[in-house]
């Protein structure tokens, strides 16, 4: 299941990144960082605490 969700991720990356936005209007980029940088913060401070919790939980755990 996780290999599915890792190619998804890949999948739709590589489409997001073959269809850039070519975006004229600065003001309109202008009143979006502030909600964008905010977003970033966001999803920047969750994926640090799964990452935490994941490390505590099954960070003494041997590959076999």
């Amino acid at each position: 299941m996780t290999g599915l969700l890792n190619l998804g991720s890949l999948l739709l990356g590589l489409i997001a990144w073959r269809m850039p936005v070519n975006m004229e209007d600065w003001s309109v980029l202008m009143e979006t960082t502030y909600a964008t940088a905010s977003v970033v913060e966001v999803l920047l401070v969750v994926t640090i605490l799964l990452n935490a919790i994941m490390l505590i939980l099954y960070g003494d755990s041997t590959a076999k």
